[in-house]
């Protein structure tokens, strides 16, 4: 239950953050902002959701990212979340995929020998997405064609 001045409202676990919340009862007592989603009967039922304004921040800031960034670049990340393959890190509203391969100038198995979850690594932008939702028009990286791959079907179909 989230308190609004006097009124009350109910605010679901998966609305608080943008991630997932492993122990909710850190939230209890915390002054946070929050968007009203749904208002009935009178404002006896609100349901309010810190998401959409943490997911609107991001959306700002990604634009914000997009505009300057460039292949080949420097940047300061968040490590967002850590797979066998490689790791995710976030560079300020864009998130992207550092290969294992690219992540030491030695050879590791594992990203975690070198990364961990929530912290901050440099990290080097060296290709840019393809995808429309990644690339808006007036990006710094260049487009690129995709190709078909013989002997495997299109996604497209």
């Amino acid at each position: 239950m989230v308190d609004l001045g006097g009124h009350r409202a109910f605010c679901p676990i998966s609305q608080i953050d943008d991630q997932f919340v492993n122990d909710p009862p850190a939230w209890v007592g915390r002054s946070l902002e929050f968007r009203v989603i749904e208002f009935a009967d009178g404002g006896r039922r609100l349901v309010v959701s810190r998401r959409a304004l943490l997911q609107e921040e991001k959306a700002r800031l990604g634009k914000e990212t997009r505009k300057t960034l460039a292949v080949g670049d420097v940047r300061d990340g968040k490590v967002v979340r850590l797979m066998p393959y490689g790791a995710f890190i976030d560079i300020g509203g864009v998130e992207g995929l550092v290969h294992v391969s690219e992540i030491s100038h030695h050879r590791i198995a594992d990203p975690t020998e070198v990364l961990q979850e929530a912290r901050r690594s440099p990290s080097r932008s060296p290709t840019c997405s393809t995808s429309a939702r990644a690339r808006p028009s007036g990006s710094a990286c260049p487009s690129r064609r995709s190709r078909a791959i013989p002997g495997r079907a299109s996604r497209r179909s």
